[in-house]
């Protein structure tokens, strides 16, 4: 997938404005690898093996310049940059599914243990020029950013899940699910300087390079009840018990440590109704939990472009949602008509979601970095009060006009 993007935006805002031109190009390419190995070992035991591969290679660039200013010869920045990016990593997930069906009709075993490794490699060359404007003397200050940032992750996840199922009645069932989970990602962010007689990025700057590991652990358990008159009538219901821990640790410059843990009760619920021959409705709620990235965790300041700096924030905790979604399905294919509603909602406590901080003046934030006056500060926060409606509407028929 090559791509070009040519762009020139003229944004405002309560306090200040400007204009901004920019243009880039990228250039991706994903390689995909799927198996599925089938094992039947007899008619009550079988194995199902999923490997899948996926290699990413991506390659981007940027430049433009940027204005900004409070009114006709009242700059506050000028801006000329550019940026080189090149990312590439794979992907290796694997499966194992063993399955049993004892001589009661219903009752079954089943364990899935689960693999995942990824490596990722990026780099970017940041070569900036930017001209900062005192707010009342209009004095300029220059600043020239020219730098190389290498940022390896890497990280694997080891989980499992048990179930059992139990006949209850004719045509009830038990399900008893136990599911643990291990993931451990590393982050490793160094920062060159051009080194004008060297020639080469080789002044490591400490002020923005960072080590992190994080590390999450997770237990569920849970039972759910299932009612199946047939394919187009069922019904279920169940709960699990979640309890997890997220563990994150910087390892350079400084050495802290982040020790967090949750306990949460998470229900769950399906009906589907066959309401006529033509239609029927499904209704599906989960509540689920979500936790930050290691790039989110990592507290690194991001300079690349200094008008907008980002930072990670290690005292992130994980969010909880509720889901809820409707759907009507009428099909008449007889008249080749057919309708479809449906209706999302979701809420959130500890939403993770981004907060923009602009400083009044120039201020010294964390490692002593200083975020110049008419620049912008981006850091990922937990917020509560996130909701979320979302409808999807489509009707169909045939026009005599078209064959």
């Amino acid at each position: 997938n090559d791509q070009v993007i040519k762009s020139q935006t003229l944004f405002s805002g309560k306090t200040q404005f400007g204009d901004q031109n920019s243009i880039s190009t990228s250039k991706n390419y994903n390689h995909r690898i799927n198996m599925r190995l089938v094992y039947q070992i007899d008619q009550r035991n079988s194995f199902i093996i999923t490997p899948s591969l996926n290699f990413q290679n991506n390659k981007s660039g940027s430049g433009g310049t940027s204005q900004t200013y409070y009114g006709t010869n009242d700059s506050l920045n000028t801006a000329n940059s550019s940026t080189t990016t090149n990312k590439n990593g794979y992907n290796l997930h694997n499966n194992i599914l063993f399955r049993h069906s004892f001589k009661k009709r219903g009752r079954t075993f089943s364990v899935n243990l689960s693999t995942t490794f990824n490596k990722n490699n990026g780099e970017n060359y940041v070569y900036s020029q930017y001209r900062f404007f005192n707010a009342f003397t209009q004095v300029p200050t220059d600043s020239l950013q020219d730098q190389y940032i290498s940022n390896p992750n890497n990280g694997y996840t080891l989980s499992a899940n048990a179930a059992y199922t139990e006949p209850i009645g004719k045509k009830g069932q038990l399900q008893f699910n136990y599911t643990p989970s291990y993931t451990k990602n590393k982050a490793d962010q160094e920062t060159f300087s051009y080194d004008q007689i060297g020639q080469k990025y080789s002044k490591f700057d400490t002020l923005f390079s960072n080590k992190f590991d994080n590390t999450t652990t997770t237990q569920n358990g849970g039972i759910t009840y299932r009612l199946g008159q047939s394919r187009d009538n069922q019904f279920a219901i169940g709960v699990s018990y979640q309890y997890s821990r997220l563990q994150s640790q910087r390892t350079f410059p400084t050495i802290s440590q982040v020790n967090q843990s949750f306990s949460n009760v998470l229900p769950n619920l399906m009906w589907l109704k066959k309401i006529s021959a033509h239609s029927n409705i499904r209704i599906f709620y989960r509540a689920s939990t979500n936790f930050p990235s290691v790039t989110q965790l990592q507290d690194v300041v991001t300079t690349s472009d200094p008008l907008k700096v980002s930072s990670g924030n290690p005292e992130l905790k994980q969010s909880y949602t509720h889901f809820l979604s409707g759907r009507y399905i009428f099909t008449n294919t007889s008249k080749g008509q057919s309708f479809f509603a449906n209706i999302f909602l979701q809420t959130a406590q500890n939403y993770i979601s981004n907060a923009t901080f602009s400083p009044s003046a120039d201020s010294t934030i964390q490692n002593g970095v200083v975020l110049k006056y008419g620049s912008q500060l981006s850091k990922p926060v937990n917020l509560n009060g996130y909701k979320s409606l979302r409808t999807f509407f489509t009707y169909s028929m045939p026009v005599k006009f078209i064959k």
